[in-house]
């Protein structure tokens, strides 16, 4: 059952339109054996002390309006025993920011993570950066320079878990949203069961009154005994589209589940939806909002995986009706779509599984063809014959600006978080900072 997997370190990302966060969904090391997350791999060696700080692990690529990207992760502070959260930046061009941080071009925050990773990062409006953890802290960052930056009316860059008494939550994902306010996503147990979990935060950090009760919504369908969230995307009309699974009350199937909230975090109107294609287990762990010329309600686009497929589907707001697609790419890799963003009315997804794999759809969810052989390209490290084994690809991640994508990954046995900068339009490689597509 998928829920094994949704324990196993998982990491969302989110697509939010506006400042080019991203949409992106990976399995953690227990579920694909990929080691001990401890095992002491060096992925980047820090300019700090004689042991350094190092990557550890890749959370997101984020795209600032100026062109530049961050990388946000985890870091291990050798020197002082502890993990905390890392940032790394390249200019527009491609190159490595040196004067980004205190480290020559990294940076990291202050405090303890609680030897969990960042799994999710969001630009505010000004280009900031905001890392989660799992157990809910929040840390901000200044997007030009790398340092500390305290939420409003605070002199801490670090806040733990706003909602309040709420217990036993796991988050997910977090988007910026209207009015630079910060949704999280993600799950609470209670009672031997999981609700789906929805907070959203003002621009301080505090809870927004106006949403749900407290600031705080959580969801269990009465068909569903086990919900999770693993991804969201806010709408042009400013409600939130959200993605995950949830286990049916019938016959315990693992089904790809869908829904949306209004501004306030109540559901919808829009009835929520499960996909069970072939009844086979099934996930969403990425999700794209996309404008619907002939409706005041977006489009869905949601990406994951059903049985060894990966899966994509949308909600097609006029005809108030979902179709999806299984697609596969080589009968011996399982395709895991955690990724989706829309750029002209195409589709892109990225696929972790042994190897990384960009693929890209019409908007009828059939193949784009142009883009490549079968509509699939692979992601390579320069000079690779693309046999990337089992246990290399740590995290990989997709984020769109304008007319172009990024992708990046990290691998456990090569060092630098390696970024790709594609034109969408005629699909040549801009900028390769350590592996290309093929």
């Amino acid at each position: 059952m998928r829920k094994n997997l949704s324990k196993a370190g998982l990491f969302a990302f989110v697509l939010v339109q506006g400042n080019a966060a991203l949409a992106a969904y990976a399995p953690g090391d227990d579920y694909l054996g990929w080691g001990d997350q401890s095992s002491g791999k060096v992925l980047k060696t820090f300019a700090d002390g004689a042991d350094g700080l190092e990557w550890e692990r890749l959370a997101n690529v984020l795209v600032r309006p100026d062109g530049s990207s961050i990388t946000v992760g985890r870091i291990r502070d050798n020197p002082n025993a502890i993990y905390r959260i890392g940032l790394e930046k390249l200019t527009p061009t491609g190159a490595h920011d040196a004067a980004f941080g205190t480290y020559s071009g990294f940076a990291a925050s202050n405090l303890d993570d609680g030897h969990l990773p960042a799994i999710g990062a969001t630009l505010d409006p000004q280009g900031h950066v905001i890392a989660v953890t799992r157990q809910g802290r929040i840390c901000r960052f200044n997007g030009d320079s790398g340092l500390p930056m305290p939420f409003n009316n605070s002199t801490a860059h670090c806040i733990v878990k706003p909602w309040g008494n709420l217990s036993n939550v796991s988050i997910e994902a977090i988007a910026s949203v209207g009015g630079g306010k910060i949704v999280l996503i993600g799950n609470q147990i209670a009672q031997n069961t999981s609700n789906g979990f929805v907070t959203r935060l003002l621009s301080d950090g505090t809870p927004d009154p106006a949403f749900g009760t407290g600031g705080v919504s959580v969801f269990l369908p009465a068909d569903v005994y086990w919900l999770q969230f693993h991804a969201v995307a806010e709408t042009s009309n400013g409600k939130l589209a959200i993605a995950g699974e949830g286990f049916n009350n019938i016959d315990g199937t693992d089904t790809a589940y869908l829904m949306r909230l209004s501004a306030n975090g109540l559901a919808d109107a829009w009835p929520t939806a499960q996909v069970n294609p072939d009844d086979l287990e099934a996930a969403f762990y990425g999700i794209a909002a996309v404008d619907n010329p002939n409706s005041t309600e977006d489009d869905i686009v949601a990406v994951g995986t059903a049985g060894n497929s990966g899966l994509i589907a949308r909600f097609d707001a006029v005809k108030n009706e979902i179709i999806h697609r299984l697609v596969s790419y080589d009968e011996n890799k399982w395709l895991i779509f955690g990724n989706v963003a829309v750029a002209d009315g195409r589709i892109i997804a990225l696929s972790v599984q042994n190897w990384a794999v960009i693929a890209r759809f019409l908007p009828d969810l059939t193949s784009d063809i142009s883009f490549a052989q079968g509509g699939f390209r692979t992601l390579d490290i320069d000079g690779g014959d693309g046999g990337i084994q089992s246990g290399d690809i740590r995290v990989a991640a997709l984020a769109v600006r304008g007319d172009a994508a990024y992708a990046a990954r990290l691998f456990s046995f090569d060092p630098p978080a390696q970024i790709t900068k594609l034109h969408l339009h005629d699909d040549d490689v801009i900028f390769a900072n350590g592996f290309e597509l093929n």
